[in-house]
């Protein structure tokens, strides 16, 4: 089974440029949305295949904020999942 989707979820540390100055601060990495994915990814008994198969790797994200112009910089976070 493979489900994909925007869940707009940075469910790990490896997930995002910054994630000690974000971390229940910004929308998609606080600590409530954190213990929902997981559950939800307990739930349904699936894993995050990517970071399944990759989990030390860092600076491989599929959103950028256009505010900050996180894009120029690759400060960005992940987004898009595949399970």
């Amino acid at each position: 089974m493979i489900i994909t989707g925007d869940f707009n979820v940075a469910h790990t540390e490896n997930d995002l440029a910054n994630p000690k100055s974000n971390y229940n601060k910004t929308s998609g990495f606080t600590q409530v949305e954190i213990d929902g994915f997981d559950h939800m990814l307990n739930t349904l008994k699936v894993v995050d295949s990517f970071r399944t198969l990759h989990p030390d790797t860092f600076d491989k994200y599929t959103f950028w904020s256009m505010r900050g112009g996180a894009e120029a910089g690759m400060w960005g976070g992940v987004s898009t999942i595949f399970w």
